[in-house]
């Protein structure tokens, strides 16, 4: 599926949602269609997601975690380790 494809395809439902036999669909793409179609994807939210609203507690719990990182770029444990951490918990 081309991008050009992609950009021109318009959903036919009232509220703009596809349905689970689209998605369906969609994963059943061959993977370099459905990479393709992430990157796609991506690309798009990657445009737009500065202007999403980041509330008030959003944006003190960001200042909170950068000012505690500048004091001590050190003290967090690495996401593999933490993954691994979470996932013996389950």
């Amino acid at each position: 599926m081309s991008r050009s494809m992609m950009s021109h395809t318009k959903l036919n439902h009232e509220d703009g949602r596809m349905t689970r036999a689209e998605v369906d669909k969609i994963l059943a793409l061959p993977l370099p269609e459905r990479f393709e179609l992430a990157s796609a994807l991506w690309g798009s939210v990657e445009a737009e997601w500065e202007s999403l609203p980041v509330s008030d507690g959003e944006r003190k719990l960001l200042d909170e975690s950068l000012e505690a990182y500048d004091r001590d770029p050190e003290a967090g444990t690495p996401w593999p380790e933490a993954k691994a951490d979470l996932l013996r918990q389950l």
